[in-house]
């Protein structure tokens, strides 16, 4: 197995952040929610439980509540109810690869695979998903500070990355 990173620098791999999770369903209604962290193993993921303490359960509604530690360049998966989200951590933000039905996870695994494996069209489309994110932080507010910046350096590794393995210039 190999951890599910961006080629990025050493100080960058070694700083751990501490993210929090909280969900809240009702048992009676929809599954438990889950978080698990993405893992590459050939050519199909792995998917590694990340264990998310009850804090609260009435009759009718549970509370999830905790925290996990991620890496930059690692990639989670997020399903509540009829949502889902696979996200990359990067600067200790989270950024959206995907998000959509539940259902609809395994049809895309393959685009998260090969963002994994650092192909150069699935890092090419998803730093066209993050610029795209960029333009919507600009129109409507930045909703967290740092994570522009974020998001800004996020963009501009993933394209140097492309650009030194396909010979191809940084911007595009």
């Amino acid at each position: 197995m190999r951890a599910c990173e961006l080629e990025i620098t050493k100080e960058r791999q070694a700083v751990p952040y501490v993210l929090e999770y909280e969900a809240r369903y009702f048992p009676a209604k929809s599954p438990t929610p889950r978080l698990a962290r993405l893992v590459q193993v050939g050519d199909r993921l792995e998917r590694v439980p990340i264990d998310i303490p009850r804090v609260g359960a009435g009759r009718i509604l549970v509370r999830l509540r905790g925290a996990y530690t991620a890496h930059d360049g690692e990639v989670f998966e997020s399903i509540e109810g009829m949502y889902a989200e696979v996200f990359v951590v990067s600067r200790g933000f989270q950024f959206a690869l995907w998000w959509g039905d539940p259902e609809d996870i395994g049809p895309n695994e393959p685009r998260f695979v090969e963002f994994l494996a650092g192909s150069v069209n699935s890092r090419l489309h998803f730093a066209a998903v993050f610029e795209r994110e960029l333009g919507h932080m600009n129109k409507y507010g930045i909703d967290c500070p740092g994570r522009e910046s974020a998001l800004i350096e996020l963009v501009e590794e993933i394209r140097t990355e492309v650009a030194g393995r396909s010979n191809l210039p940084v911007g595009h």
